[in-house]
Order: structure tokens, then C-alpha cells, then sequence
């Protein structure tokens, strides 16, 4: 398993999905079927090693390896293959020592890089992770996977052309490979380039027909030009090979609610958390679905499945505030999770307006003025901030800043909602 420590890639992703295949992705590449300048025997060890490792027997695979080492002490590739054996066991120290050990013995040997690019992705040192990645490229203009892995670490750190690049080589190696055509597309996509986008994911989805990722890529390219029927049309194919595909479901919702179809897509997000209940993301969509039609009590129910499946999750907080914030009697509840909110995104501005208004609304101005001052500094040209921090100065006797509020609310960015608002509260300032 050439390499070992296979990355979570858009690849490995696409594979995982395949329902053609009867067997998940594995968590590793074919380590080399033969070393370089062994003995027959330390060969033989290796390769049946190797060969125990494919069949998933990791003791057998450990005892091999090992008479392989103490024929060849510096065989890299049996290092390697201690190595994933370690990483399989979960002893991912020992798998970096491992590796470390392969990349000494051997310092121009590409798998050895590769898989310490791989363990630095895992071990979360994404630049350590790139620079090995990039050094495993160099060394072998023929490798494959680690063009992959270090495409998919560029692409997730924004650097959307040098992934490009990084992915049509990996797809002049290996034109056959799908995965690798739609990793390509994907980053097209990125790069908003629907054309070439398209043209790679319909290329995946001829060499993998029952893999329901291209379309659901190809719809949300049809979705990104505003072609809703022809985007729903992709996702009903990839719902037709995986009925309980989590994304296709919300996808299909948001395209729905895009086309204000909205009991209709309502309806997808309920089947989506039923097929996914340990997933926050279907509750989410049902609770703004609820909120914005003005279901008040559902989307709470919602917002709070959400903060139970993520504790962490501020936005539900926020959102629930808002909701509770309607109800006097829930005034204490709210400005507990506006505050939460806060706490966990504290330079969200929408955070702080969301707590002043609350706090505004239990004549709490000085507590008010101070979250409605936050969140004017984290988003100065917000006209809706602006105007009602501009509200709370007026009603806490300080008509002279007020005035200046109201000043920048006009000349802001983003004008204020209510025209009628602002038109009261100029004439109530005497302007």
C-alpha cells in the first residue's frame, strides 16, 4: 500500500461513494510490489508482507516486514509497510517513526515523502504536510496519488490553480481514473470555470456511471447558471443510485426553495434528517426553512436538535435567540444563547446585534449600546447596525451621536432596511 496514510481527498471521498464497488475505500495506497537493489530473500520477505498486508493479516504482515528489516536494515519500503501497519493499529506515533526511519534510510525516496506528506495532513500541519507532498511530485513524475493529496491540500487552502495544475497531471497518468476527473472538476468549479467543470464531471460520470458525485457536482454547476429544472434533473439521477445520499436530498431542497417550492423542499430536508439524525446540517435547513416562513415554534424545535447534535454550533444559538426574542416571557432564555452565540463567534458582528437588540428590548440600553458598538466596529458599513445603534443612543438621551450614527447609516455600504424607520428617527432627532 504504496505510500500509506491516505488522505480524506476528494478522490477517497469519490471512491467511498461508489456503489459500484462492494468494498469501502481503503485507508491506504499499494505500497511498491518489489524493492531495488535486495537480496532475493529480503525481496521475498517484503513481498510477502506485502502480500498479508493486501489480505488485511497485519500480524503475518509485521513478522514479514520485520525479517525483512533485519536482512536490510535500511529498507525503506518494509519501513513503510511497518509503518501502515501501525497506522492501522492506531498507533500514529509510531507510524511517524516509522516513516521518519524510511525517509533517513532512503532521503530520495518518493513513497517515503509522500506518506510523511500524508501524516503531517493527518497529524493537522498542513504546510509540513505540502512541503513533503511537493518534494514526493518532484521526485516522481510518475506518481499519482501524491499529485492527488497535495492538489487537495491546495485546493483547501485556496490555491485553486496550482491544484489545477497538480490535478491534470494526475488525469494525464491516469486518464481512466475517475475520481481523478472529478477532483478536476470540483476545482473548476472553485475557479467559477462552469465549462471545464462540466466537461470533467461529465467525463466521471461516463467512467463511473453508478456514482452518484458527478451528478450531484453537475447539478450544482446547472444551480451556479441558475438552471434550476436542468440542476434538480442531476440530482434526481444521483437520488436514483443512492436513494439516502444525504447531499443530493439538501441539495434537492435547496433547489426546491431556490424555485419557491418551498413545502416541497420542507419536505426533503424532513427526509434527509430522518435518513441522517445524527446530522445537525438537515435540522439547520428545516429550522431556517421554519424561521423564515415565520413557524416560530417548529423552528425552534428545530434550532434546538441542532445545538444538541452541535454543542458548538453559534448559529443555531443566534438564531434560536432571534426566535425566542419574539416572546417576552422567553426574554432571559434568549440573551442566554445570544449570549453563547458570542462567546463561541465573538467577531460575528450579526452575533452582537442579534444580543443588543435582545438586551434593547429588556431596557438594558448601556448593555445595548456596548454590543451594538461591537458590532459596528466588526462591520462598520452595515446601515442596519448603524441605524440601530443610532435607535439606542437616541433612547438613552445622547441625541449628539445619535445624529452621527444615523449620518453613517445613510452613507453606508448597505442602507438600512426600513426607509420609514430611519425617516422616524431623523425627525425625532430633529434632522
Amino acid at each position: 500500500m504504496h505510500a500509506f496514510l491516505a488522505l480524506i481527498t476528494f478522490v477517497s471521498l469519490f471512491i467511498a461513494n461508489d456503489a459500484a464497488q462492494a468494498a469501502p475505500a481503503t485507508v491506504a495506497e499499494k505500497l511498491p510490489s518489489q524493492t531495488t537493489n535486495t537480496s532475493s530473500g529480503t525481496n521475498e520477505a517484503y513481498l510477502r508482507g506485502l502480500n498479508a498486508m493486501l489480505k488485511d493479516d497485519l500480524k503475518i504482515a509485521e513478522r514479514e516486514f520485520s525479517a525483512a528489516l533485519k536482512a536490510e536494515p535500511n529498507n525503506a519500503n518494509a519501513m513503510l509497510g511497518q509503518a501502515e501497519i501501525a497506522f492501522r493499529a492506531q498507533k500514529l506515533n509510531d507510524a511517524g517513526r516509522w516513516i521518519s526511519k524510511a525517509l533517513k534510510a532512503q532521503p530520495e525516496n518518493s513513497a517515503a515523502h509522500a506518506s510523511m506528506g500524508r501524516y503531517y495532513g493527518i497529524t493537522g500541519k498542513p504546510k509540513e504536510a505540502i512541503n513533503s507532498l511537493s518534494k514526493a511530485v518532484e521526485l516522481d513524475a510518475a506518481a499519482f496519488r501524491p499529485r492527488i493529496d497535495l492538489a487537495d491540500m491546495l485546493l483547501t487552502s485556496g490555491q485553486i490553480s496550482k491544484a489545477i495544475g497538480l490535478y491534470q497531471q494526475a488525469v494525464a497518468i491516469q486518464p481512466a481514473h475517475a475520481g481523478a476527473h472529478y477532483a478536476l472538476g470540483i476545482a473548476y468549479l472553485r475557479q467559477s470555470d462552469t465549462d471545464k467543470a462540466v466537461a470533467e464531471l461529465e467525463k466521471a460520470s461516463q467512467l463511473e456511471p453508478k456514482n452518484p458525485l458527478p451528478w450531484i457536482a453537475l447539478a450544482r454547476a446547472e444551480a451556479f447558471g441558475k438552471n434550476y429544472p436542468k440542476a434538480l434533473t442531476l440530482v434526481d439521477k444521483a437520488l436514483a443510485i443512492q436513494p439516502k445520499l444525504t447531499d443530493a436530498r439538501l441539495l434537492r431542497g435547496d433547489l426546491l426553495a431556490t424555485s419557491g417550492q418551498l413545502d416541497k423542499a420542507l419536505a426533503e430536508f424532513n427526509t434527509a434528517a430522518g435518513d441522517a439524525p445524527r446530522l445537525a446540517l438537515p435540522q439547520m435547513k428545516i429550522a431556517m426553512q421554519q424561521h423564515g416562513a415565520g413557524n416560530l415554534d417548529q423552528a425552534a424545535i428545530a434550532y434546538r436538535k441542532v445545538i444538541e447534535l452541535e454543542p458548538r454550533n453559534a448559529i443555531a444559538y443566534n438564531n434560536l435567540a432571534d426566535v425566542l426574542s419574539k416572546r417576552k416571557d422567553e426574554l432571559p432564555n434568549a440573551r442566554k444563547l445570544a449570549s453563547q452565540a458570542v462567546t463561541l463567534a465573538p467577531n460575528v458582528a450579526a452575533f452582537h446585534d442579534t444580543l443588543g437588540w435582545i438586551q434593547r428590548a429588556q431596557g438594558d440600553l448601556p448593555a445595548a449600546k456596548e454590543s451594538f458598538e461591537r458590532a459596528v466596529k466588526l462591520d462598520p458599513e452595515n446601515g442596519n447596525t448603524l441605524y440601530r445603534l443610532a435607535m439606542i443612543e437616541f433612547e438613552s438621551g445622547d441625541k449628539g451621536n445619535a445624529r452621527k450614527s444615523m449620518q453613517r447609516a445613510l452613507k453606508a455600504k448597505s442602507a438600512p432596511d426600513s426607509p420609514e424607520a430611519v425617516k422616524k428617527l431623523l425627525l425625532d432627532l430633529g434632522d
